[in-house]
């Protein structure tokens, strides 16, 4: 058995802490252990502290390493959406590339069954007038180097769908012009323009021989009515009619033997309105794809522009409104209009020369002639308003719809109006030169007589009298500027509105002219002649002339009145309110006739003797008596009673006993009356003491001549008492 080795240093120690820990208490045991536990946590934290350490570190290394490739990354992904956005744009650039071509042969085919159409149109009717097929040179115009095409046949026309593709194409080209517009940089950008721009232009040019052709087809806008009012009308049953209309609001129901209509169906106004709104774009950067070329003939000067005045300016003038088919339709139809008041204005000539050839007075010539311009106003009206039926069912549709979405610029707006402005400007012009004419040659006719410059007075008052009734109401079918309406109002849509005014100045001007001259033919009436001074001392042709014409003009007073207001007159010098009326006029023609019949009378004197003395006196007396007895009002009128009244200058128009009821006229034509039969009753004195003293000296024939002068004087003055 081994020894027992003796207990060392150590197990002493543990004998000795066990001994310890077994007399420790349990809280001081648990106490022990946390402290243990809690120096165990200290060093794995520790131990922790590093790891973390060092996993940062490897963390910022390896992000160190991956941060390049992250970046690159992005600049691959970038540059990979740019390809993609490359590719996307090449494509778009390619398809705008080929539009040119693909847009080709729509737009062709449009253009030459265009040309076909106006071809055959004209040829069609060339036949019915019986005038052959147009020139060589006109037909290579319409060809324009497309190629022989067959005519010949039935008859033409294009179908819709050619329409309505070539409208598709024209818009593609309307996208492709934008975007090569908005890229420039790009190579060719120019070229391609170009190109687009060509084959637009001849897409627009075919649209527009369709315009021209299907307008000028349709021909007038006015239809005959089933029934008219009667043509041969009175100045006071034309101003009735016409008053009680307008106050009826009714006047386009009752003006003229036509009445306005569209001379279109609705596929043929569908057809149109599609050509109108694929040219109708008002995009600036497209007005310039659309050339302003002339396709409508320009209607022919048919008068002497010397005698009918120089109201062509706009018949013979060309329109422009940056708006190739807005051009075309406004000369289309101005020719339309024009032919429509013309062969209604030469109609009315032609059955005037049948009717004044059964009737060869001067004066009812010059009042049919008036009659006739009056109703030319009424025609001008109704082709007026039938052209503005036209213009608001074709033309103006896409206008009002593309201002109510806000798209159309003031330009395009402002083209409208001036587009329908020149047509009815082309009606107005024609009316004035109308006008202007009839002035004309009614002064040149009544050159030298008082009765003819009485009745051109009257006819220039009724013409007067039609402008004043009819006028505002012209005025403002001729206008058609209204915001609404999606049309502006420029200095070009107000041609045929100052055609209006001048039509208006024009015919007051000429009635000043025209009573103008009756003064001065009054005044320069022969003082010699048989014809002008009666040898019997009777009434002067120029007395019974100035009382008709004083009758004549008294059924437009209130025609006079608008001269009178006007313009300063040489008897009225007055202008406005403070204007005279008719009463004026009649003091001074009457006052100029009696001092014409004063100078006539003193040629009596040439014949010598007593008896020239007495003749001179007579025809005073004579003359005198006539006037008051014609145109002096019944004494009721003076006497302040208001029963059986008789109108007077002021009253309303077209009475036809016509009294002078001034002062003025009793004084100035009663007071030469008595002073001439008191300077021939003297005469009478003389006379009877010389047949007492000589009455034996003298011989048979000298005594009879005195006898039956002094019978003949005898009852003169008991006549004119």
């Amino acid at each position: 058995m081994p020894p027992l080795n003796p207990p060392n240093n150590s197990q002493q120690t543990n004998t000795n802490a066990n001994t310890i820990t077994a007399t420790k208490t349990p809280s001081q045991q648990r106490i022990e252990a946390l402290s243990k536990a809690l120096t165990g946590i200290r060093k794995c934290t520790r131990e922790a502290h590093k790891s973390a350490d060092n996993i940062s570190r490897t963390g910022r290394v390896l992000n160190s390493l991956t941060s390049p490739a992250t970046d690159h990354s992005a600049k691959l992904a970038a540059a990979a959406r740019n390809l993609q956005e490359v590719q996307l744009q090449m494509t778009k650039a390619r398809e705008m590339m080929e539009c040119a071509v693909d847009c080709e042969p729509p737009i062709t085919q449009l253009l030459q069954s265009a040309k076909s159409l106006q071809k055959a149109t004209m040829m069609r009717k060339a036949q019915e007038k019986n005038k052959g097929v147009t020139s060589d040179t006109e037909m290579k115009e319409l060809d324009a180097g497309e190629g022989d095409l067959n005519v010949m046949g039935s008859i033409i026309d294009v179908d819709q769908d050619v329409v309505d593709e070539a409208k598709m194409m024209m818009e593609a080209l309307k996208d492709a012009y934008l975007y090569f517009d908005e890229r420039k940089v790009m190579k060719n950008s120019d070229l391609r323009m170009d190109e687009i721009k060509n084959l637009y232009n001849r897409g627009v040019a075919g649209m527009c021989i369709l315009i021209n052709v299907k307008l000028s087809d349709a021909g007038k806008a006015i239809r005959l009515k089933k029934t008219t009012y009667s043509t041969r009308e009175s100045a006071q049953q034309t101003r009735n009619r016409l008053t009680t209309a307008l106050n009826d609001r009714t006047l386009l129901q009752s003006v003229g033997e036509y009445e306005e209509f569209l001379p279109f169906n609705r596929d043929e106004v569908h057809f149109q309105r599609v050509i109108f709104e694929t040219l109708g774009d008002t995009n600036p950067r497209l007005a310039k794809l659309a050339r302003s070329a002339s396709l409508a003939n320009k209607p022919s000067n048919t008068e002497d522009d010397s005698k009918a005045g120089p109201h062509t300016k706009v018949l013979n003038s060309n329109i422009d409104t940056g708006y190739m088919h807005l051009d075309t339709y406004a000369k289309t139809r101005k020719v339309q209009a024009y032919n429509a008041i013309d062969g209604y204005y030469r109609k009315l000539n032609n059955e005037r020369k049948e009717e004044v050839a059964r009737n060869s007075s001067d004066a009812d010539d010059f009042d049919l002639e008036a009659r006739d311009v009056v109703r030319c106003f009424e025609h001008a009206m109704v082709v007026i308003v039938g052209e503005q039926t036209v213009f608001r069912n074709v033309v103006a549709p896409s206008a009002v719809r593309g201002f109510e979405d806000g798209d159309f610029t003031e330009n395009y707006r402002a083209a409208l109006s001036s587009a329908y402005s020149h047509v009815a400007a082309c009606v107005m012009e024609r009316v004035v030169r109308i006008v202007d004419s009839t002035f004309y040659k009614q002064a040149k006719a009544a050159a030298g007589s008082v009765l003819g410059a009485g009745a051109a007075s009257a006819a220039g008052l009724r013409i007067l009298d039609g402008v004043r009734i009819l006028g505002p109401t012209l005025a403002k079918h001729c206008d058609l500027s209204d915001q609404k309406a999606g049309m502006i109002k420029t200095e070009e849509s107000k041609a045929a509105s100052n055609l209006c005014i001048e039509l208006h100045r024009v015919t007051v001007k000429g009635c000043q002219k025209a009573m103008e001259n009756l003064t001065a033919n009054i005044i320069d009436d022969p003082l010699e002649g048989a014809r002008y001074r009666p040898s019997n001392a009777g009434v002067a042709s120029v007395s019974s002339e100035v009382v008709t014409a004083v009758r004549m003009i008294s059924k437009f007073t209130s025609a006079y009145k608008t001269v009178s207001k006007r313009r300063a007159l040489s008897w009225d010098p007055q202008t406005g309110d403070s204007a005279g009326d008719l009463d004026a006029f009649s003091k001074y023609i009457v006052s100029k006739l009696c001092k014409n019949l004063e100078e006539k009378s003193k040629y009596y004197l040439k014949d010598g003797g007593f008896v020239a003395v007495g003749k001179r006196h007579i025809f005073m007396i004579v003359n005198m008596h006539f006037l008051l007895e014609k145109l002096k009002a019944p004494s009721q009128q003076f006497s302040g009673r208001k029963s059986r009244r008789v109108p007077v200058s002021s009253d309303l128009d077209g009475e036809e006993d016509y009294k002078i009821t001034g002062s003025w006229f009793k004084q100035k034509v009663g007071g030469i009356l008595e002073k001439e039969k008191a300077a021939y009753l003297d005469i009478w004195q003389s006379l009877n003491e010389h047949i007492v003293q000589v009455e034996s000296g003298i011989n048979e024939k000298d005594r009879v001549s005195i006898i039956m002068f002094s019978l003949v004087t005898i009852s003169c003055v008991q006549f004119s008492v």
